[in-house]
């Protein structure tokens, strides 16, 4: 039966336990009764026991001819001999067991998904924040693998919290693996909170390599992180201290890399020269180091400078080299750069038919990717909401198991005082009104983290929708001042077209604004029984407070219209002022 590889080697945040592989001639008489107490150790706060077991199967795994049949008698050895009542015991078994019950590959990953929730679960039913903190570590670091960076982050983050609850730290590969997943999650605030927290226990000396580029690269991991919040002075603040540390380690892959860092920030405060000196260092540094992708990024940038400066066949050239650097990477970052670039350009060349396609193709990527994050957080906000379920399941089984006890004890009670039973009921009133309280407010809990997530989702489908609206209003307004062709013309009304919200996109819309504003719609019709659609539309955009312009370009009319669509609102409504509108919308 063959090992899950990409499961096995997906405990990267806990590789700071893993032991050296082991080479074996023969069959191994494994040190089972050892194992045994080891997985036992509830003082074993951070498994480095369970690590050893597991890293030692594998090692023989790997180096005997894959020999998991061996692997698999060890493993029903350990279960025979250990005690099954041993919570950490078994939940570290399962553990052990997992990589080898679940498929090969990518195919594994609902299985290990399914039997690490289970495992999780249990451990919420045992009420023990310890084992819960392992398991969900492990899940975190397994989910990593995967690149299901969501999941990890929302399961390394749990562990993260319940080891610091019960004043166990991380360790520094740890600390620095989860603020890398909570950067490539939009996380910010908790990856630059992680990665101070590894910088704390770093020793600034390092004589190894993996140490320094460590040092610069959680430096520079920072600094990115305030780069996408937009506070660009404390961006240059550990860009600077990245590249100061990758000048004492005389590292120059790191210099070049955070230089291009650097320049993305110029560039966006369109300091184009200095921007540039950048982007060459980067460029010719990382060449030398053999970062391709990084080169390749920073002449795409290169290219757009050389726009600016209207050095159109620069920037032709500096694109196809860029292209063909970046042809075998691959991040989708690159390509979502590429397709920006090359609309740019041709754009800059005259040629609309290919500035077009580019545009189509980076649109169509961009949306993409936002959608697989929007489906991301939707499946984090879900498992959020099916482990409180579970979590109440669990406690209102545990509360009829003492309902039961109570009873029981009623009973017997019973039988020697009278008087005891008075105590009794009135003990089970007072449980029965706390479990009353609970429910209602774990129900109110989940509406709430229901509500939130919509409004999550109707934000980004919101922000989508007024993105691409922004950029069709960008291309139009560009082909403004050409000459109208029949061709100008259809290609106008086919961006405006693409523009308009359509049945499919309101249906959508509607369905998370009613899950965010519950009861929005069905108030407008008790207010106005003869609403119309479009009426429900322009309450609606207004709830949100989009601009005339906005609402026009998104549903494809223009501004007068939403103009009198709007004063006819107010007129229904019974209102002097627009601001009446709105105070009276919001309120609804």
């Amino acid at each position: 039966m063959p090992r899950n590889h990409i499961l096995a080697t997906a405990f990267f945040l806990s590789s700071i336990f893993l032991w050296q592989p082991f080479m074996y001639a023969q069959k191994p008489s494994f040190p089972i009764d050892d194992w045994v107490k080891k997985l036992s150790d509830k003082t074993d706060v951070r498994s480095r026991g369970y690590l050893e077991v597991d890293s030692t199967l594998y090692s023989y795994y790997l180096h005997n001819a894959q020999d998991s049949v061996t692997v698999l008698n060890a493993l029903a050895a350990l279960e025979k001999k250990g005690n099954a009542r041993n919570d950490f015991f078994r939940i570290r078994m399962r553990l052990l067991r997992m990589p080898w019950v679940t498929p090969g590959g990518y195919k594994g990953l609902p299985r290990a998904k399914q039997l690490m929730q289970e495992t999780i679960n249990e451990c919420y039913a045992l009420n023990n924040d310890l084992l819960t903190a392992i398991v969900s570590w492990q899940y975190g670091s397994a989910m990593n693998g995967y690149g299901e960076l969501g999941l990890s982050a929302l399961y390394s983050l749990n562990g993260a919290e319940l080891f610091e609850k019960n004043g166990i730290a991380l360790q520094k590969g740890e600390y620095n693996a989860l603020g890398t997943v909570l950067y490539n999650t939009r996380e910010y605030e908790k990856s630059i909170y992680y990665m101070r927290q590894m910088m704390a226990l770093t020793n600034k000396v390092h004589t190894t390599l993996p140490g320094q580029a460590t040092i610069i690269s959680t430096y520079n991991t920072i600094g990115l992180c305030y780069r996408k919040m937009l506070r660009y002075d404390s961006a240059f603040i550990y860009f600077d201290s990245a590249m100061q540390y990758a000048g004492i380690f005389n590292n120059k892959a790191w210099k070049a890399i955070v230089s291009g860092n650097k320049a993305q920030i110029y560039f966006t405060q369109q300091k184009y020269d200095t921007a540039k000196a950048l982007f060459e260092y980067d460029y010719k540094g990382s060449v030398a180091s053999g970062e391709v992708g990084d080169a390749g990024n920073a002449l795409l940038f290169l290219a757009k400078i050389s726009l600016v400066k209207g050095e159109n066949a620069q920037a032709l050239q500096q694109l196809r080299t860029a292209v063909k650097m970046l042809e075998f990477q691959p991040p989708a970052y690159y390509l979502q750069h590429i397709y920006e670039t090359s609309a740019a350009v041709y754009r800059a060349l005259g040629n609309k038919d290919s500035a077009l396609l580019y545009t189509q193709l980076f649109t169509h990527l961009r949306d993409s990717l936002e959608q697989v994050a929007l489906n991301s957080r939707m499946e984090v906000s879900a498992i959020k909401l099916e482990n409180m379920n579970n979590s109440f399941k669990i406690q209102n089984l545990q509360n009829k198991i003492e309902t039961e006890a109570l009873k029981r004890n009623f009973i017997i009670l019973a039988l020697l005082l009278i008087s005891a039973i008075v105590i009794l009921y009135f003990n089970r009133k007072r449980i029965q009104a706390r479990l009353k309280e609970q429910l209602a407010a774990q129900q109110k809990a989940a509406m709430e983290a229901e509500m939130q997530s919509a409004r999550e989702q109707i934000q980004l489908f919101t922000q989508t929708l007024v993105e691409k609206t922004n950029l069709v209003e960008k291309l139009e307004s560009q082909l403004h001042n050409k000459t109208a062709t029949p061709e100008h013309q259809q290609l106008m009304h086919e961006l405006t077209h693409n523009a308009i919200l359509t049945e499919t996109d309101w249906d959508k819309f509607k369905t998370l604004f009613e899950k965010a504003c519950p009861g929005f719609f069905a108030n407008l019709k008790n207010t106005i029984p003869d609403i119309t659609t479009a009426e429900q539309r322009m309450a609606a955009f207004t709830r949100l407070q989009l601009t005339s312009k906005q609402i026009a370009a998104l549903l494809g009319i223009s501004a007068n219209s939403v103009v009198k669509t709007r004063s006819r609102l107010r007129q229904r409504f019974g209102l002097n002022t627009d601001a009446e509108v709105l105070e009276f919308i919001a309120g609804m």
